[in-house]
């Protein structure tokens, strides 16, 4: 399998690799919700609430 890119061909079967990246528009309030939503779980991960969060001093 090869893959075209701008600049030369990669060959993925030999184990060449290309960053691809790509951009896709989104609204501000679908921003605002994803950011949301990632921030809440990171503070899962580390046991501090969304108040906490929203503190200036999070540290214990």
């Amino acid at each position: 399998m090869k893959l075209i890119m701008s600049d030369r061909p990669v060959n993925l079967e030999i184990g060449e690799n290309k960053d691809i990246s790509a951009t896709m528009p989104l609204s501000k309030w679908l921003f605002k919700m994803a950011a949301r939503s990632y921030w809440i779980s990171y503070g899962k991960k580390f046991r501090v609430s969304e108040k906490e969060m929203q503190r200036l001093k999070i540290e214990r």
